[in-house]
């Protein structure tokens, strides 16, 4: 997305991935499943005649109506159809469920056309922010009156308002010296001014980003202190604020651009022609493998010194560095054989992940020329070959392509970038084309969510840090894999939620209504089984379980403890002991 940005994959840790995983086994152990009516039902908007672009469709069907407070994890919020904020606390030991109201919305709420659900996000352990989903945002403190939670505003009148609805996606309250600072970030999904571009498949919706830093002054009062914004023509699954609030972490299909900064001029980047890097080398590659040619001088094979690795690649010829960087994803470097003949070198490689399509052959090098396989070429003809026909057909009524949504064409490849505030730039680029972005995690309270990406069958969990490594890496650690996770959920059509505990002990896929899946890490027998045809010995087992919700209430929110799963439903609250 960026010429200037640093692009790298994601290597997962081998020693964090099962190639001998054999699959789930279903259990008939029933969990423990105790639920709460709510009189009141759960308010959730659905969206309006306005809100009829893919991004506003897929804003309102995933939004989690369950809220939970980050820095105490065991603090659970719903808003019901009456206003009201409702804590939810479950005692185990008595199989209770008890609904508290900590906080009156109603005078707050301005019920309009095209308002989005209500939010809350938690900057502090005591402070909570709610958008009342017209573009209004409160700041509320967290306090205790005699062993009662209590909700009061901290601010007089609202912290802010927007001129259209918007939604609450992160927030970070920062500490520095005697320096306290509150940063906000929401989202917006509006119609583009100019209905007319040139881009005519980008469709008529944007998603802006307003990011807002506010400083508490000398009478404690919250001041804004500087405003940003983004602007994304597409979708944006994940946003979130790197610790020290100096960067921007984002899962997204189109690439932002930074729009307006208080503080920062912002340059407009002018393209320049630059001349075109001359060709070195030719490489083709289908599903398996990848053939690489690269033409010398009248030399011998002594001449060459060539090293191949899983991840990178280097040639010398005469002790000269022709070739040196890191592939675009792993190879197999056992399999991998080369020759020479003509003066003519070719390398044969091998595709770690079978049918992955490279985007390109070495990372951040621009001297080599990809030719198409013929075979990928009549594959794909073959394919298309029911849309194609040699018959005239009647001519039907030209469309408006400007109707065309984002669901309806090929969007640009989903990326996780890293975006400095201070130079407007993307630093660092991951593409996820073979990574499909899953879920985010909270694990740790002072750091950004985990991430679950799809690698191969499998998915893995992802934490992101704050710094850097080697003065330009973005410091990444993979810290959890669900096997096979990664196929599982792809056959689930029917799945609305996904997530996890923040021990990673299981992993959960909630449908619409009706069901939910539960897939367990590897536990150990008790006794040691032996498969009778292969003769292998099975010390581990790893169980998925089906809870019948036996409703017909659609599923508007989820969160898993280590311990507890929280289901809510439109007129009801479920609590799942997973974990006894």
């Amino acid at each position: 997305m960026d010429k200037g940005s640093k692009i790298f994959d994601l290597r997962p840790d081998p020693l964090l991935l099962d190639d001998s995983f054999e699959g789930y086994k279903l259990s008939l152990e029933p969990i423990p499943m105790y639920r709460k009516t709510i009189s009141t039902g759960v308010h959730a908007l659905r969206p309006d005649d306005d809100h009829f672009s893919f991004s506003h469709v897929k804003m309102f069907s995933l939004h989690n109506h369950l809220h939970v407070n980050i820095h105490r994890s065991s603090n659970v919020y719903f808003v019901d159809e009456n206003y009201k904020v409702v804590k939810v606390t479950f005692l185990p030991l008595h199989h209770q469920i008890i609904l508290e109201e900590v906080c009156q919305l109603k005078n707050f709420i301005n019920k309009q056309k095209g308002n989005y659900n209500i939010s809350l996000a938690f900057p502090s352990a005591e402070t909570v922010l709610i958008g009342n989903g017209s573009g209004v945002v409160y700041l509320v403190e967290i306090k205790d009156v005699q062993g009662k939670e209590v909700w009061q505003m901290a601010h007089a009148g609202c912290l802010f308002k927007e001129n259209n609805a918007c939604l609450i996606l992160d927030c970070h309250k920062e500490l520095t010296d005697d320096i306290c600072l509150l940063h906000v970030i929401v989202s917006q999904i509006v119609e583009k001014e100019e209905r007319l571009t040139k881009d005519t498949r980008s469709g008529l919706f944007q998603t802006i980003l307003t990011w807002r830093t506010f400083e508490k002054d000398e009478c404690q009062l919250w001041k804004e202190k500087s405003l940003r914004k983004l602007c994304v023509d597409g979708t944006v699954d994940y946003i979130a604020l790197e610790p020290g609030c100096k960067s921007l972490h984002m899962v997204c299909d189109k690439a932002p651009k930074w729009i307006y900064d208080s503080e920062e001029n912002i340059f407009e980047t002018k393209t320049v022609d630059l001349p075109k890097p001359e060709k070195l080398y030719t490489w083709m590659q289908t599903e398996k493998d990848i053939t690489f040619w690269l033409n010398l001088p009248k030399c011998t094979k002594s001449d060459l010194k060539i090293i191949i690795e899983d991840l990178k690649m280097e040639i010398k010829f005469k002790g000269n560095q022709l070739i040196s960087g890191e592939f675009y994803q792993r190879v197999d470097s056992n399999l991998s054989v080369w020759c020479f003949e003509a003066n003519k070198l070719e390398i044969q490689l091998v595709k770690n992940e079978t049918g992955a399509m490279w985007q390109t052959l070495l990372m951040n090098d621009d001297r080599g020329n990809e030719v198409v396989d013929p075979g990928v070429t009549a594959a794909v003809h073959e394919k298309l070959a029911h849309l194609c026909t040699d018959k005239a057909e009647d001519s039907l009524p030209p469309f408006n392509i400007q109707q065309l949504e984002d669901c309806d064409t090929t969007c640009e490849t989903t990326c996780l970038l890293r975006l400095d505030s201070v130079k407007h730039k993307i630093t660092h680029e991951v593409s996820l084309s073979t990574h499909q972005w899953l879920f985010k995690i909270h694990i740790e309270p002072t750091q950004t969510a985990a991430l679950c990406f799809r690698y191969d069958i499998d998915a893995c969990v992802w934490q992101f840090k704050g710094h850097m490594e080697d003065g330009n890496t973005w410091a990444h650690q993979h810290i959890g894999t669900f096997s096979a996770f990664g196929y599982v959920q792809a056959s689930k059509t029917q799945k609305k939620f996904l997530t996890c505990p923040p021990n990673l002990s299981y992993v959960v896929i909630c449908e619409a209504s009706h069901h939910v899946y539960i897939y367990r890490q590897p536990s150990s027998l008790t006794s040691e089984l032996k498969n009778r045809h292969t003769g292998k010995r099975v010390k581990t087992i790893s169980k998925q379980q089906l809870v019948n919700l036996e409703t017909n209430e659609q599923i508007l929110g989820v969160f898993a403890t280590d311990n507890i799963l929280y289901l809510l439903l439109e007129n009801s609250l479920c609590t799942l002991i997973i974990n006894a």
